[in-house]
């Protein structure tokens, strides 16, 4: 600067200075992006189930699901899966998804990024009417009555239950409601529960081929499964048995079908298809099997014999006539 001009400024009081070099600002690194554990998925899965699911929803969806594999895929599955629902995976994959394309692409994934787990887990494909409550041609039971031992069964053999049911659902969905709620006040937990059609509510044939159907949709759905099947002699369920045992003989390690009565069936003989009058019957079956230890079995027949015990019978001969049954498969399991 002029010395002229320094001293103008100086007698006028300024004072100079040299501007300080302007400094960049610190650079502010971004927050580390949180993975999404798998609770999150199903978390953010099921938001976008709620409602109408669009175009948007669907890709979002099928996202989720590419992001893992192995292990925290089926976990992923059994989480969306967590009972008691009827809107669970199969729900989603063949109600929710409307767009062909994605469908595709999120079976091929759950198809190619599975492994089985080791020990396998066990999941049991029952039917709900003369299976596991008397309704409707069972006549050695009071109608309504929960079956003894047959919640025991089901958690010994492998717990979480697939309820194939042959009603179909309705638009407001009140037989749903109606149905899980049943299931639920009468000690069943940890289910899924799918259902049938109109059209095949008109014979048992018919009610057979959509049982078939929903079993090979889940059955692509959970390749990580073994499977157990559970019906009666009422409803064609012997025929369906025997078409999975055959068909699947890798996945499905038996069937066991409630002898209602003395009726013939058309299915005789088939491995791993068991005829059973009690639920304690069928677990000396399983256990004979390898599929239950004898400490399983005989906590069954524990609880069959006890929840038996506490049925009210309008001919208490019904009662002793099952209690026999029961102490004989009791005995051999001792044997």
């Amino acid at each position: 600067m002029p010395p002229l001009i320094v001293a103008l400024l100086m007698a006028c009081g300024g004072t100079t200075q040299t501007p300080e070099p302007t400094q960049p600002a610190p650079a502010v690194e971004p927050a580390p992006t949180q993975a999404l554990t798998v609770a999150d998925r199903v978390a953010q899965i099921r938001d976008l189930m709620d409602g109408v699911t669009d175009s948007d929803d669907e890709e979002e969806i099928l996202a989720h699901f590419l992001a893992v594999r192995g292990a925290d895929l089926f976990e992923l599955k059994r989480g969306l899966d967590a009972g008691p629902t009827d809107e669970g995976l199969h729900h989603l994959v063949y109600s929710d998804i409307d767009d062909e394309a994605i469908r595709d692409s999120l079976k091929k994934h759950l198809v190619e990024a599975h492994v089985i787990p080791e020990p396998r887990p066990v999941r049991v494909i029952s039917d709900i009417d003369d299976t596991i409550l008397c309704r409707l041609f069972d006549k050695r039971y009071d109608k309504g009555i929960t079956y003894p031992g047959v919640r025991a069964f089901y958690a010994e053999i492998g717990g979480g239950v697939t309820f194939l049911s042959a009603r179909p659902a309705d638009r407001v969905g009140a037989y749903e409601t109606i149905t899980m709620d049943m299931l639920e006040d009468r000690g069943f937990a940890d289910f899924t529960l799918l259902h049938g059609t109109f059209v095949e509510l008109r014979a048992h044939e018919t009610m057979a081929e959509g049982k078939y159907r929903n079993f090979v949709q889940y059955r692509e759905l959970y390749p990580e499964y073994a499977y157990v099947l559970t019906g009666d002699t009422g409803q064609a369920d012997a025929s369906f048995g025997a078409k999975l045992l055959a068909e699947f003989p890798e996945d499905v390690r038996g069937a066991f079908i409630h002898q209602l009565g003395n009726e013939l069936t058309d299915v005789e003989h088939v491995d791993n298809l068991f005829y059973v009058e009690t639920w304690a019957g069928a677990a000396l079956h399983a256990h004979r099997s390898g599929w239950l230890t004898k400490e399983a079995a005989q906590r069954v027949i524990d609880s069959a014999q006890k929840e038996l015990t506490e049925l009210d019978f309008e001919e208490e001969q019904k009662r002793a006539v099952l209690a026999d049954q029961m102490e004989h498969a009791a005995t051999q399991l001792a044997d």
